[in-house]
């Protein structure tokens, strides 16, 4: 409805800014989901027409916000799709932008804004060096949340996957299984990422000793997955009817303690 609103009247300031933030918001909706292709297209169309809200009243500090805070999201996304450079030039973009307006004196009177977006900007950013350092630190990755450790263990090591760091690679995923959470949505989270490592050693095209050394590891990720689902579900994980669609369980659907958890 939104966008047939917008094609009628594109000059229309009001549907296009409600139209942005309905995009932005269903971006990270279905991001949770999972569905990463599809959050990354609704967050650059949000994105597209934050700019040109910005561009059409440089004046209005709410909307510079907001372009501010959808290219993080941008970056947030393409993270998780390890397309590191691109979420490095649109978080580097979006702190930059921040600390201008900060600089331009924009965001007085907005201490919290300004607090909770410079620490989330800020911490995404070093998030996305820390992915791709050599050598990794990954005792500062496990150091975060439960929620976000298991995310950026589960990125770094498809970095080293496609950049054919075998032996690294490895290291990443044993700390990913070594990993663990209380709360059934980490578990699920959990669960997600190792199941996702598992998938990834599945199409590792490397040299067959590689792919041979990391069978053990991929039986350990999957079982480990399994594993930690149930004690999600155990747990009083909400929806569970979601591990019958989640692409990234695909890897250990045939597992039987998995079909045992959804039958």
């Amino acid at each position: 409805l939104g966008r047939k609103l917008l094609l009628s009247e594109p000059t229309n300031l009001d549907v296009k800014l409600h139209l942005a933030l309905a995009l932005d918001d269903q971006a990270m909706t279905v991001r949770r989901l999972g569905q990463l292709a599809e959050a990354g297209v609704l967050s650059r169309q949000a994105e597209q027409l934050f700019a040109e809200l910005g561009q059409t009243d440089p004046e209005d500090i709410d909307n510079r916000m907001r372009l501010l805070q959808t290219q993080f999201h941008c970056g947030c996304i393409e993270m998780d799709q390890l397309q590191i450079k691109v979420a490095a030039a649109h978080l580097r973009g979006a702190l930059e932008g921040l600390l201008a307006l900060d600089h331009d004196g924009k965001l007085d009177g907005r201490p919290r804004d300004k607090s909770r977006l410079l620490q989330a900007f800020n911490a995404e950013m070093a998030a996305c060096e820390a992915v791709v350092a050599s050598p990794g630190d990954l005792d500062a990755l496990r150091s975060r949340s439960a929620r976000e450790a298991c995310r950026l263990l589960r990125i770094r090591a498809g970095v080293l996957a496609d950049e054919g760091r075998f032996v690294e690679f490895a290291a990443t995923a044993e700390a990913l299984c070594d990993m663990d959470a209380r709360e059934p949505e980490e578990l699920y989270q959990l669960g997600r990422s190792l199941a996702w490592c598992a998938g990834r050693i599945d199409h590792i095209a490397g040299p067959a000793a590689a792919a041979q050394d990391l069978k053990p590891l991929r039986m350990r990720s999957g079982d480990r997955a399994v594993a930690v689902l149930v004690r999600a579900i155990e747990g009083g994980l909400r929806d569970p009817s979601r591990l019958k669609h989640e692409g990234d369980l695909a890897p250990v659907r045939e597992h039987a303690g998995f079909r045992q958890l959804i039958d």
